[in-house]
């Protein structure tokens, strides 16, 4: 399990505070997407969790001990950054020797045969792949480590459609069969719908949302409704991103379906109105989140945007 809390850092270089009082969990064999822009602090968190940066202040703790400087636990731990770092000249054997003296839980095996399944040259030298083919080889060499945690820093990027829906699928299977902990860090929320269970939200170093896939699916919905008498408010559904066509109101509420329902009809019963027509449509994740944003004022958000340091 991972334990975060009150976590901050601040580049002493340039003085931006990456990350600001951030506390969540991450339970064993969650898969958890980290979304945010260039800058938001995910990379940061990323590389504290692994023990490459320390934090100025609170805690991180990964199955509760502090990973900097504990080796023992950093050979539990699958990192792959977004700038990874391969020897000069080397080969992926070469690479695979390396990685096979720091993890005791290194398959030579596997990757043989990860190497085989993506169509690799591992006696070819690294420098002349392209940068697709790198990244195969940082996923090749990640899961070789057969990691109880697993760190991706937008890993995904530069792969072919065909060949992240294949590396992805060997992730879940190990999240499946082993009980691996993941943590994706991503723009792309469409890809993180597809492969997440959480998803957290950071902005300027702060969280802003950290919530199960599922809960927000199953209690976010856009409402329409039609009632029988003309200007009825429904400000007690707290509703946002409110639209009016003719005698059809649309917003966006949370709540079970039963529960938007139950208040709709409340209302229309208080003003004396007949509900003449109500439907709640489920809504994609990406749809979810742009509303959530548009009612914090930050509607750019989850669409990219250059920033700090990360």
């Amino acid at each position: 399990m991972i334990e975060i809390r009150n976590l901050s850092k601040t580049y002493k270089s340039s003085g931006v505070k990456s990350l600001d009082d951030v506390t969540m969990d991450v339970k064993t064999g969650a898969v958890l997407g980290l979304l945010g822009t260039n800058g938001a602090g995910k990379s940061t968190m990323l590389r504290i969790l692994s023990g490459i940066y320390k934090q100025d202040s609170g805690t991180a703790l990964v199955d509760g001990q502090v990973v900097f400087d504990n080796n023992k636990l950093k050979s539990r731990i699958s990192y792959i950054s977004d700038d990874q770092f391969y020897l000069n000249s080397c080969t992926l054997h070469d690479m695979s020797r390396l990685y096979s003296t720091f993890y005791p839980t290194y398959s030579k095996e596997r990757f043989e045969s990860l190497v085989k399944s993506f169509g690799l040259d591992p006696d070819r030298k690294v420098n002349t792949f392209s940068k697709g083919m790198r990244r195969q080889g940082e996923v090749i060499l990640a899961l070789s480590v057969m990691p109880k945690y697993m760190f991706c820093d937008e890993t995904f990027d530069g792969l072919d459609p065909l060949m992240r829906e294949y590396a992805a699928g060997i992730l879940m299977a190990d999240v499946a069969e082993y009980g691996t902990t993941v943590i994706l860090s991503s723009h792309n929320l469409r890809e993180l719908e597809q492969l997440c269970d959480h998803i957290a939200l950071i902005h300027d170093g702060k969280l802003l949302i950290n919530r199960s896939v599922d809960d927000m699916k199953d209690n976010t919905f856009k409402c329409q409704v039609v009632f029988d008498k003309p200007d009825i408010s429904v400000d007690r559904m707290e509703p946002f991103d409110i639209k009016k066509t003719g005698k059809l109101t649309s917003f966006v509420a949370v709540g079970t379906n039963e529960e938007l329902e139950e208040k709709i009809k409340n209302i229309a019963s208080e003003n004396g109105a007949e509900l003449v027509y109500f439907e709640a449509l489920p809504l994609t994740l990406e749809e979810i989140f742009t509303h959530e944003l548009n009612s914090r004022g930050l509607n750019k958000l989850i669409y990219g945007g250059e920033n700090h340091e990360k």
